[in-house]
């Protein structure tokens, strides 16, 4: 019994850890991985267990030898649910294409929580919702594909890479009053959307392009 459990939590792993995203960004990296962290979760919903207190004192007492350290229950269930917020702005995207007799079609990156395989509440979601949402990833390591990037890049040029700083909170606040001063009509010029005005912005306020 243990050595077909064995077999299947490392088929789990091998398969989460080839399908799931390198963490990115600052920061130490958590000492239960997120390919970890997915399989256990995984595993859980296999073997029938609805008591993430209860899977926990199994995983200790059965699979010890293949995940050395294991998060308590409050980290685990916390980690799990961090796709919490996008699934609420995704049912509030569904709701505005509803009312207006449309689909919903949102454009994501590949971050782990953003997509089914890696987010246990978006594949519930896109079970219950079917036909109504549909989701468009950017091409993987494609920061060009997905144009909030152009927008940070103009915030790079005129806030973080001038700067003087020496203290991470006037650089937060100098980051906070260059967006106050961009308009709507100024955003979607700068990530080349088609909905943006035909009209030469005023001098002095135009933004380079990212492309």
């Amino acid at each position: 019994m243990h050595a077909r459990l064995d077999d299947l939590v490392i088929a789990l792993y091998v398969t989460i850890d080839e399908l799931l995203e390198p963490r990115r960004g600052p920061g130490r990296p958590p000492k239960l991985a997120d390919s970890e962290l997915v399989c256990l979760a995984v595993a859980q919903v296999l073997l029938g267990y609805d008591s993430e207190r209860r899977w926990l004192r199994a995983v200790h007492r059965r699979l010890g030898h293949l995940f050395p350290y294991v998060c308590g229950q409050a980290a685990y269930n916390r980690r799990l649910r961090r796709a919490a917020p996008l699934v609420a702005q995704l049912r509030r995207a569904v709701q505005r294409s509803r009312s207006r007799g449309r689909l919903a079609m949102v454009i994501l990156d590949n971050l782990g929580i953003h997509t089914p395989k890696g987010s246990r509440l978006l594949r519930e979601l896109l079970t219950e919702l079917g036909e109504q949402l549909v989701l468009v990833y950017t091409p993987t390591y494609d920061p060009d594909a997905n144009r909030i990037e152009w927008l940070w890049r103009a915030l790079r040029r005129s806030v973080t890479h001038t700067h003087r700083r020496q203290a991470l909170v006037d650089l937060v606040a100098d980051a906070d009053r260059w967006a106050r001063t961009i308009t709507p009509a100024q955003v979607l010029s700068q990530i080349g959307s088609p909905f943006a005005l035909d009209q030469q912005l005023p001098a002095g306020e135009e933004l380079d392009h990212a492309a």
